[in-house]
């Protein structure tokens, strides 16, 4: 066997020898993933080489090979099978042989539906597909019309929850286990696990939606069209970037930063820079003022001056872009240079796969659970994460399964370039991001921190490979909702805001004290404990895990978070979740 093929095999995260052969005729590498592409699920290796990115899959099946097949004519029966049962919702698959047992990778065209699609029917005539069709699913076939014109044969399965639905599929090819069982309905000859996340599906895509509504930020780009005609200078454009641009925010108030470039033509003080600011402050306040109205509030101007505005919930920063302010405050300019080029460089790779953004979301959400997000790991740094490794998936699936099965470099560059997408790993702390006006650093978080985000995912990747994700009733199993639950251990105290087991109240805790009780200050407070050498994290669930290096100063730390978060309950020996 060639070990270049076991190095690209074991580098992608495949299981397993190809079952069917490949014509390799050398150990070069290029002949290697020259062999490869011959074969549809491999068609993208040599970007993902040149990039730096995974080929990716969206479900394993490790399953029991039938003794009377050859691997090569197992494969060839599988994909004669999942032609037939997934159609055209099945976009490539990889068959690999490890013993006695297969594990079948399979990469979707996108998400599974509840309708299941099948062949044109033609009046007064029953092909033969139509029979396997109605054969394969039997009660649940009903007949529709679609926007072509075309009347086509369907199988409804509109009371499964969408989780569901690749056990409903693959059920018709395997028998698979459940939680407590095998999923009804299974073929006996190949008995099998899903080796892949099972996610709660509708109740994410709610949730996703509530923060990444389409159209959300219309009113205000509406807005700005008509201030425009007021302003003494043009706007060319308005640039919307931020998590709320790039629809990957899970946060409540998360702003988006709104890039205003003007025309050129106009003088501006350019030999004093007081002057300039309060050029700049004019302009807002006219911008303001034109833009105020019932619905859309402007808040006031920002310690950068820039202006703040808001439509309901959705939050902006408005900020000028004026080619002669550059020389006087680069750094403003350099952050918003990267900026403009990262939101291209994200809108770009999202035009190739329009799941990335919610599997970014997906992340945000498990790393927030544990206090990593937002304060350890920024909105950037977790999108770059998950292109490294999720950009290949299809699915909320093939995406939690390939970054939590990842063990990360504490450092990457990254060039994000049009046309020279590249990421490499790089362990020196930061991540370097590679655009058009320069490089723009990324810090990220300390060694202690980032062998615990590792931790956790290795701790995620065995809950879910060790237990079936759904039950025999097809609801979900424990294993999704456990791998959110963060882990306490390593550190040295614990606060709730409600009484959680194992928590007491603290008998003293007053407002009066100067406690921040009705609101937490958690910016500040994170920053209060970095201070003396504390690693708090931010837990979604309401508690804050605190790990206090230097034991003389846990007193103080308690004291400390206490009157700036205002939580009453407190865990003082933290031993697990």
């Amino acid at each position: 066997m060639s070990e270049q093929l076991l190095k690209l095999l074991k580098k992608h995260k495949l299981v397993g020898l190809p079952a069917k052969p490949l014509d390799i005729t050398s150990e070069e590498k290029d002949v290697v993933v020259r062999a490869l592409k011959e074969e549809a699920f491999f068609r993208n290796i040599e970007e993902c080489e040149k990039v730096g990115t995974y080929v990716g899959y969206d479900e394993i099946v490790d399953y029991a090979l039938p003794t009377r097949h050859t691997p090569e004519k197992e494969s060839a029966e599988v994909a004669s099978l999942l032609l037939r049962v997934f159609g055209p919702t099945l976009d490539s698959f990889y068959l690999g042989v490890h013993g006695e047992r297969g594990y079948l990778h399979l990469r979707y065209s996108g998400l599974i539906e509840k309708l299941i699609i099948g062949p044109v029917e033609t009046p007064g005539e029953e092909s033969e597909l139509t029979k396997r069709f109605q054969f394969l699913w039997g009660k649940r076939v009903e007949h529709r019309r679609f926007e072509d014109g075309k009347i086509r044969i369907c199988a409804n399965w509109k009371e499964m929850p969408l989780h569901a639905m690749p056990y409903v599929l693959l059920s018709k090819i395997f028998s698979i286990a459940a939680d407590n069982g095998r999923v009804p309905g299974g073929q006996k000859n190949r008995r099998g696990r899903l080796v892949s996340p099972v996610i709660a599906l509708e109740p994410f895509f709610k949730t996703y939606a509530l923060y990444n509504r389409p159209g959300a930020d219309e009113p205000i780009r509406k807005a700005l069209d008509r201030a425009g005609a007021g302003l003494p200078v043009k706007v060319l454009s308005a640039v919307f970037t931020g998590s709320a641009a790039r629809k990957t925010r899970i946060l409540e108030g998360d702003r988006a930063i709104v890039y205003l470039n003007l025309g050129a033509g106009y003088r501006w003080p350019v030999e004093n820079t007081e002057l300039f600011g309060a050029a700049v402050t004019a302009l807002n306040g006219i911008l303001g003022k034109s833009m105020h109205t019932h619905t859309l509030r402007v808040e006031g101007l920002s310690k950068s001056n820039t202006l703040y505005a808001q439509h309901n919930d959705e939050k902006v920063e408005l900020v000028f872009n004026i080619e002669e302010e550059a020389a006087l405050i680069p750094q403003k300019y350099s952050l918003m240079h990267f900026r403009l080029e990262y939101q291209k460089f994200f809108n770009d790779i999202t035009q190739n796969n329009k799941v990335f953004a919610e599997i970014c979301v997906l992340i945000k959400q498990l790393l927030f659970a544990h206090g990593f997000y937002p304060f350890y790991l920024g909105d950037i740094a977790v999108e770059l994460l998950c292109f490294r490794t999720a950009y290949g998936a299809k699915t909320l699936s093939g995406g939690l399964k390939a970054v939590v099965s990842t063990q990360y470099s504490r450092g990457y560059q990254v060039d994000i370039r049009r046309g020279k997408h590249r990421v490499r790993a790089k362990a020196d702390g930061k991540i370097n991001i590679v655009h058009t006006s320069g490089m723009f650093s990324i810090d990220l978080p300390e060694g202690v921190v980032f062998d615990r985000v590792n931790q956790m995912f290795r701790m995620a990747t065995a809950c879910l490979d060790s237990q079936p994700g759904i039950n025999i009733d097809y609801s979900l199993s424990p294993a999704f909702k456990h791998i959110f639950v963060p882990d306490a251990a390593g550190t040295s105290f614990s606060l709730s805001t409600v009484p959680y087991q194992g928590y007491t109240e603290i008998s003293h805790h007053s407002a009066e004290l100067g406690g921040n009780a009705a609101q937490k200050d958690t910016e500040y407070c994170f920053a209060a404990l970095r201070e003396i050498g504390c690693f708090p994290y931010f837990c979604s669930s309401g508690r804050l895990l605190v790990q206090v290096e230097n034991e003389a100063l846990k007193d103080l730390a308690v004291g400390m978070t206490v009157l700036l978060t205002g939580m009453k309950y407190i865990k003082k020996e933290v031993t697990g979740c």
